[in-house]
């Protein structure tokens, strides 16, 4: 599985000590998200966890994360 989003922002120099830090395993972790998003959006049963409650004690995370995470998202030319 692979994800390009995911590329751009584990390299970049304020996400990327994030990403290092918080995901040891790329792969699992893509399909977690996967699932996440597959129960929020089409409301599938995929995933049964509290994803919001894990990121809150990520300590590290602050408002320039995730302003950084958007403007990562909106930068990125997606295919259609």
């Amino acid at each position: 599985m692979h994800c390009r989003f995911h590329d751009v922002a584990a390299a970049d120099e304020i996400l990327g000590p994030i990403f290092q830090e918080h995901v040891r395993n790329r792969p699992d972790h893509l399909v977690r998200l996967y699932d996440v998003w597959s129960a929020v959006v089409l409301q599938s049963g995929r995933y049964a966890g509290r994803p919001f409650e894990a990121r809150a004690q990520t300590s590290e995370l602050r408002s320039e994360h995730f302003e950084r995470w958007l403007l990562v998202w909106e930068q990125r030319e997606w295919p259609r």
